[in-house]
């Protein structure tokens, strides 16, 4: 069963192909993370996503050729997931 995580913050920089995550992970802090770009029709884009560990409770999103417009960006930490929309310019 999934579940969300709770309050998430992103900062997103915009001269750079990266974006930060901040959220309160739950459960074991060792789960690995998967990231996905979404469309709004719900297709997963194929491009290049790397991710680091910040801290325990943040990570850095680095999404390489990315495209422009308004996407999904979706988050798996274990067994949670969180999905959030952002815009790439």
């Amino acid at each position: 069963m999934m579940s969300k995580i709770g309050a998430v913050s992103f900062l997103h920089q915009t001269e750079a192909e990266t974006l930060k995550v901040a959220y309160p992970r739950e459960g074991n802090n060792e789960d690995a993370i998967s990231v996905q770009l979404v469309s709004p029709m719900g297709e997963e884009m194929k491009v290049p996503i790397f991710v680091r560990k910040l801290t325990s409770n943040s990570i850095e999103i680095t999404i390489q050729n990315r495209p422009t417009g308004i996407f999904f960006l979706r988050i798996q930490d274990g067994s949670s997931y969180i999905m959030k929309k952002i815009i790439l310019q």
